[in-house]
């Protein structure tokens, strides 16, 4: 499931959203961390400028929340179990790997046969068995954010979310497809005033008015989501 989602470098779906389709980051995905005999955690990671961090993050939550509603392709979940088969003789080809591999065995409470099956295991994954575990481990809802980075006063980030909502049984969801908004009036109350209005991450400058203490603008279009640093 990680390899698809964010683990399985330029294949990942995340490294394909965040750096290939957008140009955001060199390093992003997502992973799992644990030490033995204390709890793990599930994690998804980004380095990208501070004006398209929020825009970075959004993308990476969308992914969470795509793997455990839909399931993956055939190509995707073939190219993951052909990875970890052809991987799978890496961990034997020294002294010190094979040692660590099998003390791993034994940390962790496994048959040391473990490993004789563990290719039929993976052959036997199947796409509803990586939704299983998606719902199981992705709580996008319990997401812990932490952004490190420096401290931008002069700049603040805007961010303008259109979806539309669409039935299902009971509740509410979310379609991915947006008709998009044109010519949006924005009036802001920022800070301090700006020297200037971006969209991001296109680059793209728009000139403003100040009325007052409150900055105006005109956002020319906004289909799903949009980034604008004032």
């Amino acid at each position: 499931m990680n390899f698809i989602l964010g683990g399985g470098s330029f294949s990942s779906r995340i490294t394909s959203k965040v750096r290939s389709n957008e140009g955001l980051s060199y390093n992003q995905g997502s992973r799992f961390t644990y030490r033995w005999g204390f709890p793990g955690t599930f994690a998804g990671y980004v380095q990208t400028k501070s004006s398209t961090v929020g825009y970075a993050i959004s993308l990476i939550l969308d992914e969470f929340n795509r793997i455990r509603k839909e399931p993956v392709t055939d190509a995707e979940l073939a190219t993951a179990i052909n990875y970890y088969l052809e991987s799978f003789a890496n961990a034997f080809e020294s002294a010190a790997g094979t040692m660590s591999s099998f003390a791993n065995l034994e940390m962790t409470g496994k048959p040391l046969d473990y490993y004789k099956t563990f290719r039929d295991r993976i052959k036997a994954v199947t796409k509803a068995k990586v939704l299983e575990v998606a719902q199981k481990y992705i709580q996008p809802g319990q997401a812990v954010i932490v952004i490190v980075g420096d401290w931008e006063v002069a700049r603040e980030i805007v961010h303008l979310l259109h979806y539309i909502p669409e039935r299902r049984g009971e509740a509410f969801d979310i379609i991915e497809e947006a008709l998009p908004l044109h010519d949006v009036a924005i009036s802001l109350l920022p800070s301090q005033p700006p020297s200037s209005v971006t969209l991001e991450p296109q680059g793209e400058a728009l000139e403003f008015t100040m009325n007052g203490a409150r900055v105006e603008f005109t956002v020319p279009v906004v289909q799903g989501h949009q980034m604008i640093v004032v």
